[in-house]
């Protein structure tokens, strides 16, 4: 329920940036709409990306021990996000594999869940 309702928040939101936009199209040059745009296009990409991001968590929640089943399933929806974003390839597979290493065989910290533990070693 709670990721529907994130759904139409999001959708929401976009709806209301986008009757923004067009108010604000009427009176502009066309180098601030081309400004607009991109802006729109870069939130778009950033909330997308969160959610995706935010999916790949999810499927850690509620182990007391990752194993590498789980942090490869993790990580390849990470990339997927990742190189959708159009995060340079290079970066994401670097990225990917550090995070890879550090989180094969972590045990789950009393106060962490296993989606926390892999964001840790993010850090």
């Amino acid at each position: 329920m709670k990721g529907k309702l994130h759904l139409i928040e999001q959708y929401l939101r976009r709806q209301q940036i986008v009757k923004e936009l067009k108010t604000q199209l009427e009176s502009v040059t066309s180098t601030s709409i081309q400004s607009l745009l991109t802006q729109l296009r870069a939130s778009m990409a950033f909330e997308n990306l969160t959610h995706k991001l935010q999916e790949a968590f999810a499927s850690l929640k509620g182990k007391g021990k990752i194993s590498e089943d789980d942090v490869n399933l993790a990580l390849r929806q990470v990339r997927f996000a990742l190189l959708e974003a159009d995060v340079n390839f290079a970066v994401a597979k670097d990225f990917i594999a550090r995070i890879k290493d550090k989180a094969l065989g972590e045990e789950v910290f009393s106060s962490l869940n296993p989606a926390q533990t892999v964001i840790k070693n993010c850090e």
